[in-house]
């Protein structure tokens, strides 16, 4: 019997418990954190395979990208990586690197939502939380605002331990805060390039455009730039190559130099114009659960990850950690 039909019982149980959590979130705002975890980091990693993959994961002897991710969520403490999820702090870590040119500007930054000022802001502005991942407002017109609703947004989102959603525990113990930057013009013409880096080697990239038109197209290209017929599911797929960017080369010894400290990571960038731009640093591509078609590519995106050396990046994450000062706004 194939291996999935053998756990599907399992796995419409699992998605009856997904719906009833939902529902019961949503009814009861102040379970969400707890709920999201399902108890305990384990469980809600098996939960999320079963619902992705249809199979429970092999968290003793992985093999899959998922699985490997979900191992190191588990096992792998690394200080550096919870400080490269803060998307405050990460500032530091790029100033590290040389690279505090590609940041985008700072406007202002809130400890909670009622600090927050319209008046004292632009026009067009970015607000997000620094904390975890989709938590975001882009105001293109500040007068159109309602700001009773802008706080109870942001005190919603505040409130969230976002490390339970999918187990991400590089989220957790992050201090939240509201973090305002400048709006990018010409952010209608942007192009995402974001590189999936295995012991700082960038392997492939996932560009995205017509992200502003709700509309968003996906390609995938290995670093000679040549178009992948793989990817994950969820973004429609770019009928058309394109062409390689001029500054190509650029862009990928700069996920080269941010990838180095990590066994995985994804950096994030942005072009708008001529102008490079970090996004962020994405340690669980997709929540930890990205299943990538054709599916022998998730046992060959696995073997790219080799775990016997999480004790030395570990290591150095703590070593790296220790140089910076986190204590600043940025």
């Amino acid at each position: 019997m194939p291996r999935r039909l053998l756990f599907l019982p399992l796995v419409l149980c699992c998605r009856i418990l997904e719906i009833t959590l939902r529902v019961v979130r949503r009814l009861v705002p102040s379970s969400r954190s707890y709920l999201f975890s399902l108890g305990s980091d384990h469980a809600t990693i098996v939960h999320h395979h079963l619902l992705n993959f249809g199979v429970p994961p092999r968290l003793k002897a992985p093999v899959t990208y998922a699985e490997k991710m979900s191992w190191l969520k588990l096992h792998h403490d690394n200080p550096l990586a919870n400080i490269c999820s803060d998307k405050i702090a990460v500032r530091q870590y790029l100033a590290l690197k040389g690279l505090v040119h590609l940041e985008v500007p700072i406007v202002a930054i809130f400890e909670n939502a009622a600090e927050i000022e319209l008046n004292a802001l632009p026009p067009r502005f970015v607000a997000k939380t620094n904390h975890g991942s989709n938590f975001f407002l882009i105001v293109k017109d500040e007068s159109m605002l309602d700001r009773a609703h802008l706080i109870r947004q942001f005190d919603t989102w505040l409130s969230w331990d976002f490390s339970r959603w999918f187990a991400e525990t590089n989220y957790r113990g992050i201090k939240p805060r509201i973090l305002v930057e400048e709006y990018i013009e010409g952010a209608d013409t942007m192009v995402e390039y974001k590189f999936l880096c295995f012991h700082g080697r960038p392997r492939f990239v996932s560009v995205i455009t017509s992200r502003q038109n709700d509309t968003p197209v996906r390609s995938v290209y290995d670093m000679d730039w040549q178009l992948q017929s793989y990817g994950s599911r969820g973004l429609i797929a770019d009928p058309v190559a394109r062409p390689r960017p001029a500054n190509f080369d650029q862009l990928r010894d700069i996920a080269e130099v941010l990838s180095r400290d990590f066994i995985h990571v994804r950096v994030d960038l942005m072009v708008v114009g001529d102008r490079m731009l970090f996004s962020e640093l994405t340690f669980y591509n997709l929540g930890g659960f990205a299943r990538i078609e054709p599916e022998p590519m998730n046992e060959e995106i696995g073997s790219w990850m080799d775990l016997s050396r999480e004790a030395e990046y570990a290591q150095r994450g703590r070593n790296i950690a220790g140089e910076l000062d986190v204590s600043g706004p940025g």
